[in-house]
């Protein structure tokens, strides 16, 4: 008998798996897909960024040491909209340009994965931090 294999992602813990009958699919296989709610990376910009740098020093030590630069890291201070104390985001920063970069990000939107072009006048940037 065929079986289609899923796997779970566990919150601090290793994969889960189930294994269930298979299915006839006329035109494709199924696609695993982790909900958003199951992805820590996706709602967490650090696990993100730490995905790239394994060696990234704790949030609160991540600090701007460094210009706009291919593969830096973008730091953030935006409002928190209930409590309105101020809340770091970091990002990648992916291309460089004259008067602006683009990132790439999770969880500016929530939950989300995105790109976006970033002004050098930007209130809510303050710098950049490079590994290293």
């Amino acid at each position: 008998m065929l079986a289609t294999l899923t796997i779970f992602l566990a919150i601090g813990g290793a994969p889960a798996f189930a294994l269930a009958p298979a299915r006839a699919y006329a035109e494709k296989p199924p696609v695993l897909v982790f909900p958003p709610q199951e992805d820590p990376i996706g709602s967490n910009c650090y696990l993100y960024v730490k995905s790239i740098y394994d060696f990234l020093p704790l949030m609160a030590d991540i600090q701007p040491n460094s210009p706009p630069v291919k593969g830096g890291v973008a730091i953030f201070y935006y409002n928190d909209k209930t409590t309105g104390e101020k809340v770091k985001h970091i990002a990648m920063e992916e291309d460089i340009k004259e008067s602006s970069f683009t990132v790439s990000e999770t969880n500016y939107e929530a939950g989300k994965y995105t790109t976006r072009e970033i002004s050098y006048n930007d209130p809510y940037w303050v710098g950049t931090y490079f590994p290293g």
